[in-house]
């Protein structure tokens, strides 16, 4: 698997593999957005930009967008080239952003000289209720895996899929899967078919399952290969 150079990834993601698995099979599921669908909006920026990103957020929760969560990336893996943004951002919002005159002009901000701006939304397909408290999100490893589907034989990736997920749920220290947003429209990238969100409890946790569970690394590797075109893992420290 190839690791991006950037220096803002200096840290491996250790095969944070993990997080294919979760790669719900809807690819060509976002092409069918149905009308009021809940969007899911990834917007990948500088570090740089943090205090810019505090004016835009308002401007978009007018918009009919919550905060999902935001932090730091800390390391990615994949040979998918988004570039060196250091802060991500999810929202969940009513209605699309990217396809909104007002809504994403509220965007503008962000918008700066070197196009540093990568954004990816569609369809909330999956979001799990999350009851935990503040304290307990920021101990949290978070991956997000951004994908795109090769689409030579979907039945068999739908299968490979649910095997892995079969296998990996009786496991200790397996990942939480908290949502699947099918894209749809992005700026910056290429849109893909699907980000997936995925945290475990803490980074030891994650450690935990990547060093006790070679096989499910090994049987995810074959699935990117078989399966995917391109792909990222982004590793990241959640804010709050």
């Amino acid at each position: 698997m190839q690791q991006n150079s950037s220096s803002t990834f200096s840290k491996s993601v250790k095969s944070v593999g993990a997080a294919a698995l979760m790669t719900a099979a809807f690819a060509g599921h976002a092409a069918a957005e149905s009308n009021g669908r809940a969007q899911g909006l990834l917007l990948l920026h500088a570090k740089e930009q943090i205090a810019v990103m505090e004016d835009v957020l308002p401007k978009l929760a007018r918009q009919g967008c919550t905060l999902w969560q935001r932090g730091s990336l800390v390391g990615a893996q994949g040979n998918l080239d988004i570039g060196s943004p250091g802060r991500f951002v999810l929202l969940d919002c009513s209605e699309p952003v990217l396809s909104g005159a007002e809504s994403y002009a509220a965007l503008a901000p962000l918008f700066d000289a070197d196009e540093s701006l990568r954004a990816v939304e569609g369809p909330l397909l999956f979001r799990t209720a999350d009851e935990a408290s503040d304290d307990k999100h920021v101990e949290r490893d978070y991956v997000l895996k951004i994908s795109h589907y090769n689409n030579r034989d979907p039945k068999a990736r739908n299968e490979d899929l649910e095997q892995i997920n079969s296998i990996a749920g009786g496991r200790k220290n397996t990942w939480k899967t908290e949502g699947f947003i099918a894209g749809l429209r992005a700026v910056g990238m290429p849109t893909p078919d699907e980000v997936v969100v995925i945290h475990y409890d803490n980074p030891q946790q994650g450690e935990d399952f990547r060093n006790s569970n070679p096989d499910i690394l090994k049987q995810i590797g074959t699935f990117n290969e078989q399966h995917l075109t391109e792909f990222t893992y982004l590793s990241a420290a959640p804010d709050r």
